[in-house]
């Protein structure tokens, strides 16, 4: 899309704002439909939702580093979170974990943490986007 948004005279900038005006529409149709499902899955009982998101800066990655940054990647992401499972393991702080969580409001948990690392994940991907080459 890029090539194409480029090959229209759309700037780089325009092309990310346009991109993640409808990341953010779409992210809160996505939680407005998955508030709904769990208020529907509260009132009979219990049955599972998944939904799987592919993120903007992934893809930024992608188109500036190829497969070898997307690799690097998901390396460092499994190695992040495996360390960090590894160290609350060994900290014994599950319970901790646990407490933190429950004593998130549903807003907070729902709109103002994924809020938080959305604006921080769209940072990340508008600044690697000022390098790809399309």
């Amino acid at each position: 899309m890029l090539s194409l948004a480029m090959g229209l005279s759309l700037t780089r900038r325009v092309f990310y704002l346009g991109t993640a005006l409808f990341a953010a529409i779409q992210s809160f149709a996505y939680g407005l439909v998955l508030y709904v499902l769990m208020l529907v899955e509260r009132g009979t009982g219990g049955w599972g939702v998944g939904l799987p998101f592919l993120g903007m800066a992934v893809v930024v990655v992608y188109k500036r580093f190829g497969a070898v940054g997307l690799y690097a990647l998901t390396i460092g992401a499994i190695l992040g979170f495996g360390g960090l499972g590894v160290l609350i393991t060994w900290q014994d702080s599950w319970t901790g974990v646990e407490g933190w969580f429950s004593q998130q409001s549903t807003a907070g948990l729902l709109v103002g943490w994924p809020l938080l690392l959305g604006v921080l994940f769209a940072a990340a991907g508008y600044l690697g986007l000022r390098r790809v080459v399309p």
